[in-house]
This record gives C-alpha cells, structure tokens and sequence, in this order.
C-alpha cells in the first residue's frame, strides 16, 4: 500500500485511518488476543500490539516485523508506542529502527508474546485450544481457551 501513495496528503489520510482502526481494538471493553500463525509484517504486527495479549505459533511460517524503516518510514498504526510499552525500550528500538524479523520463539523469549503455540494447535472459528505454557502471561492461556462470546 505504501508505494501507490502518490502525495502526501493521501499519506496523511491513510495512516490516520489505520490509527483509528487499531484504537478502536485496543479500546474494546474486553481483553481481545491476537493469534499470530504466519506472517505479521508491518501493520499485522501493529495489530497484534493493540491487543491485550499475543499468542504466536512455533510454525516456522511466524514472522514477526515492522519491516517499515526498510521502506524508509516508520511504522504509522502506533507500533513505535506500544513495541516499547511491551518488551521495553533497549529491546523494541533494535526492532524498529533495522526491521529485524522475529519468529514465535524469539517473540515469547522477549515478551513480546506468550510462549509459542505448538504447530498442531488449531484455530478456528469457534475455539482456540492452546496449552498453557507461559507463567509470564499464564491469563493469555486462560483467555485464549474460553469460547468465542456470541
């Protein structure tokens, strides 16, 4: 999306758009968990911060990036706010200023989600069965259990 902006005040449109979407999330009035199972670059990984908590699966597929500053920008949703706040500062400014890439493992040993989901873990719809396995974040688990409320 980033390359067809042609001005910038589409640019400014835009990413005032995405701001407000991923307010909206963080600002639901019950805990919401984003679970990462492949690739969450750039914006999917501003939305998983926006989250209360974060599961990330060990499938070699979890990619875990603001690849943004690669582009020459930096990442607009809030991530440059919310990184910090999770795995502190020292930690999140490594990620944010080379848009180095993280994968499940690394992202649960940093904090910046609970430990990694095994592969075979399915999610659908209706429920998402994780063991739990983390006593840094043990109300993910937790959270990630219950049934999806109708």
């Amino acid at each position: 999306v980033i390359k067809t902006i042609r001005d910038a005040r589409e640019g400014s449109r835009l990413a005032s758009e995405g701001q407000a979407v991923v307010e909206k999330l963080e600002n639901l009035p019950f805990p919401v968990v984003a679970a990462i199972n492949g690739a969450a670059m750039g914006g999917g990984t501003e939305l998983a911060l926006c989250c209360k908590y974060i599961v990330a699966s060990d499938s070699p597929s979890t990619r875990v990036a603001l690849p943004e500053v690669n582009l020459g920008v930096l990442p607009g949703f809030g991530g440059t706010v919310r990184m910090p706040a999770r795995i502190g500062l020292q930690t999140s400014m490594d990620f944010i200023l080379t848009g180095k890439t993280m994968n499940g493992e690394k992202a649960a040993k940093i904090g910046f989600a609970a430990s990694p989901a095994a592969r075979s873990s399915r999610a659908s719809g209706r429920r998402i069965s994780w063991r739990r396995r983390s006593k840094a974040t043990p109300s993910a688990a937790w959270c990630c259990s219950r049934r999806r409320a109708r």
